[in-house]
């Protein structure tokens, strides 16, 4: 970890609080602490006994690294970690603090929760695991759904704990301490009795609604059933429950903080009733309720438009591409005309002036032959503009699904490529950059060519329809750039939506 990641991400305060702002932080090398029953939450505080050989190593590793570790749990009880398929893919960026020498050579020490993280690679098995992580995308989330959220959580949290004076002497003040929504759910997740697995299912979630939301149902349940041990060391099995209600109430929650349009909510409502009626035995109860969450997690609401800073794109442009100057001037030129068109577009207040938009923006494409930048350009757009980047490859696509998405009564039905980029983004405003654009064509499943002609046609955009979603939704506010190696047997239609 070099010294301005560390500034940026590892900044202690006197109480020794981890301070974080993941966003401005990119991939990490660190080393890897693998446990059993180890979903650490952030801000949470894990004792750790390290042994053999090993220990050392990753100690002295965790130095190197500005005294972090990324701590993911293992997927099995039993055996060593001998394949990154041995390890959840999510964990907590950790700092080890108070490390110590105990008896029978073991190294005592204890893990302090910083942010989540994704295991992007493995980058070494001996002496000890290292691996490059990133941290957990998190996705746009309602304010008021929010607080709604968290000040439920808490009243519930607070119930639980007048069962129990001596957890409430110790919890009490550390709850008033919980500045935010994540913070409060994390302070709940580790200091009432769930299983390991429902832990790790806490860690994944991507907003603060959806984690919240989790607790509620933890703690409604918890109070249910009288569940004692609050705040104890050892993480209990959980007890046992009903998961269709537990799913049903968590949906029902997040479908009304999602901010769908009035067409999707009256679906999710149809699907909602539907998946009260199925047990979790049925064939179709998964199938249904894996529709609801995808629906849920679709970033409805307007993501954060920021300014575009046309002295930021060329100094990007000029520091990551040398020469191509027609290329860049051509770049800032398209960047420029979006800008006017968006500050045309809205009235004085910032509100969307009706019938302002232009019925046409152009696509650009970045014409080359392999390994001349074009992708790299396109990264560099999206960091001008503040927008998240997915590369989408279309090269020997001859599914038009890819494109549009599965009709939910196929087995193994998913959403189409571009839904699954608003997805794991959790914005509706990314660059999508189209790869390889000249190598799709028609195939035994439709014609993948027609269905990006109807992601790229800005009228269709605005209620565009994936098969597997099954209602409208804007796709308009996404900017997409293609790329080609050649313009040989690129359809007609779909090159006149292009500027080369």
């Amino acid at each position: 970890m070099d010294a301005d990641q560390e500034s940026v991400l590892l900044a202690n305060n006197a109480g020794g609080e981890v301070l974080v702002e993941p966003t401005d932080v990119g991939k990490l090398k660190v080393p890897v602490l693998p446990l059993i029953d180890g979903a650490i939450f952030p801000k949470s505080v894990f004792p750790l006994t390290l042994r053999g050989e090993q220990a050392e190593t990753l100690v002295a590793a965790a130095r190197q690294a500005g005294g972090y570790v990324a701590v993911f749990q293992q997927r099995s009880r039993a055996g060593e970690v001998d394949s990154i398929d041995d390890l959840h893919r999510v964990g907590t960026l950790s700092r080890l603090t108070d490390v110590r020498h105990g008896e029978h050579g073991t190294i005592e020490a204890e893990a302090v929760g910083a942010i989540p993280v994704r295991l992007a690679s493995v980058l070494q098995w001996d002496p000890h695991i290292s691996a490059e992580v990133e941290p957990l995308h998190r996705q746009q989330d309602d304010a008021n759904t929010v607080a709604r959220l968290r000040e439920q959580a808490a009243l519930l949290y607070r119930q639980l704990l007048e069962r129990d004076p001596s957890a409430a002497s110790r919890l009490l003040p550390i709850l008033d301490e919980a500045h935010n929504g994540d913070e409060l759910a994390y302070l709940i997740g580790s200091t009432i009795p769930i299983s390991p697995q429902a832990r790790q299912s806490l860690l994944e979630l991507r907003n603060t609604s959806q984690r919240l939301a989790r607790v509620i149902t933890y703690l409604k349940k918890a109070l249910d059933l009288g569940a004692a041990q609050i705040g104890r060391a050892a993480i209990a099995p959980e007890a046992p429950h009903d998961q269709a209600s537990i799913d049903l109430a968590e949906l029902e929650i997040r479908i009304e903080g999602a901010g769908m349009s009035p067409e999707a909510e009256k679906v999710a409502s149809r699907e909602l009733d539907r998946l009260a009626t199925l047990t979790t035995a049925s064939p179709d109860y998964n199938l249904v309720r894996t529709y609801l969450q995808t629906l849920a997690d679709l970033p409805w609401r307007p993501s954060p438009e920021g300014d575009v800073d046309l002295g930021k794109a060329r100094t990007l442009l000029d520091r990551e591409h040398y020469g191509v100057a027609d290329v860049k001037n051509r770049i800032l030129e398209h960047l420029a005309v979006r800008k006017l068109r968006s500050e045309r577009a809205h009235d004085n207040s910032g509100e969307l002036v009706p019938h302002t938009l232009p019925s046409r923006q152009p696509v650009l494409c970045l014409l080359g032959p392999p390994g001349v930048g074009k992708t790299s350009l396109g990264r560099s757009i999206a960091a001008a503009l503040d927008r998240p980047f997915v590369r989408i490859s279309l090269g020997g696509v001859t599914d038009e699904a890819e494109i549009r998405g599965h009709r939910r009564t196929y087995l193994g039905a998913m959403p189409g490529r571009i839904m699954q980029a608003l997805l794991r983004t959790g914005s509706n405003r990314p660059v999508i950059m189209l790869d390889e654009l000249d190598k799709i064509g028609p195939g035994p499943k439709g014609d993948p060519a027609a269905a990006v002609l109807d992601v790229l046609d800005l009228e269709q955009q605005r209620e565009f329809v994936d098969l597997y979603i099954d209602v409208p939704f804007d796709i308009s506010r996404i900017m997409f750039i293609a790329t080609a190696n050649t313009l040989d047997g690129m359809p007609d239609a779909l090159r006149d939506r292009l500027e080369i």
